[in-house]
């Protein structure tokens, strides 16, 4: 197939590979790391590109131990 040749849903590979990108980039993340003297440190996730408004309401925490980095779990 071509690019410029649709697929079953009528969209070109061109179109295809944009919305990919387009999902990629709203799934991709940003983090803090939180250092605690007297505890676990935490690492908090939120959306990368949006305003401080909607960060707010858009983050999850993990206690250290609570997570791994991908490469440790590839």
């Amino acid at each position: 197939m071509s690019y410029s040749e649709p697929d079953d849903g009528g969209r070109t590979r061109d179109e295809q590979l944009a919305e990919e990108a387009a999902v990629a980039e709203e799934a991709r993340l940003e983090s803090i790391l939180v250092p605690h003297a007297d505890g676990p440190d935490e690492l908090t996730l939120y959306p990368a590109g949006v305003t401080d408004a909607t960060i707010m309401t858009r983050w999850m925490t993990a206690q250290e131990g609570a997570y791994v980095s991908l490469e440790d779990w590839r």
